[in-house]
């Protein structure tokens, strides 16, 4: 799964770039990947990261920020992230 949290600012080249190697590296390995946009007003129980539960192998963050909610919610329940 890859969160990434939604910004005011529009997201630089790099950003979109790497978000499609990373689909493509996953369709060439047969696995599926879901990308949620997460926003400051959402909640971790309105998140695709919490209703998965154990569907999900990984998470991949994206915009991290000091006492994020999904990391926080990942450490608790020993979802490995990157």
């Amino acid at each position: 799964m890859i969160s990434v949290k939604k910004i005011d600012s529009f997201p630089l080249i790099w950003f979109h770039t790497l978000l499609d190697k990373v689909l493509r590296t996953c369709k060439e390995f047969g696995v599926n990947a879901i990308v949620e946009y997460f926003g400051e007003e959402d909640t971790i129980s309105n998140s695709i990261i919490s209703s998965t539960g154990s569907l999900v192998d990984g998470v991949i963050v994206f915009y991290e920020s000091v006492d994020d909610i999904r990391i926080q919610y990942l450490k608790k329940n020993h979802m490995p992230f990157l």
